[in-house]
């Protein structure tokens, strides 16, 4: 039974594979490996028709006050030959306590957020200066809901700026112009209560 599974399986991925690659057009905000990669394992398909309820290109109401709300986030970069580097991005607790924000929603499509002193080393923001393109990731672990902004960064270098918005800790802020928003089903999120 379970072989005879894994080969209708095997021959509906096949199908879909050569009657998808002959006759659907992508969506234009996937990039051709996300295609590839939905064609090889069968998805393309059905993604196809829920693209546009999958990927957002603005922050819609709910998805600005999850994310405003929240006190940390994860970003990702990249160097100019593709070298990744993942950083954790929280608030300062001087910050906080004065109540400023870990980040600010410009407006529907931009982001921005403080720089503050770290390790010295600049990994994130010498990876901007090279590639501006940021992958920001939003957990709450507490509700297990997630949402996931990719887009393009620049570095604003108005310390004085910075410090009125974030605090007197920021140096400098990074402005994100959203260019992809994805929620994702709270599935592997582990429930994490703080502490009463």
């Amino acid at each position: 039974m379970h072989l005879m599974r894994n080969l209708l399986q095997k021959a509906i991925r096949q199908i879909r594979r050569r009657f998808v690659s002959s006759h659907s057009q992508p969506n234009p905000l996937l990039h051709p490996g996300e295609v590839e990669a939905q064609r090889r394992y069968g998805t393309f398909l059905p993604l196809q028709r829920k693209i546009g309820s999958i990927i957002k290109t603005r922050l819609e109401p709910d998805y600005a006050e999850f994310v405003g709300r929240q006190t940390f986030f994860f970003v990702a970069t990249a160097d100019a030959r593709g070298r990744c580097d993942c950083a954790f991005r929280g608030i300062d607790e001087k910050a906080q306590k004065a109540g400023y924000p870990a980040l600010i929603i410009e407006n529907e499509t931009t982001l921005l957020f403080p720089d503050y002193p770290g390790n010295g080393l600049y990994q994130t923001l010498g990876n901007l200066m090279t590639n501006p393109h940021i992958g920001m990731l939003f957990i709450d672990f507490s509700t297990r809901q997630r949402v996931r902004v990719n887009g393009r960064a620049e570095i604003l270098e108005d310390e004085a700026e910075a410090k009125a918005r974030f605090g007197p800790s920021a140096q400098r802020m990074i402005r994100v112009q959203v260019q992809e928003i994805l929620a994702n089903c709270p599935r592997r999120i582990p429930l994490l209560q703080h502490p009463v």
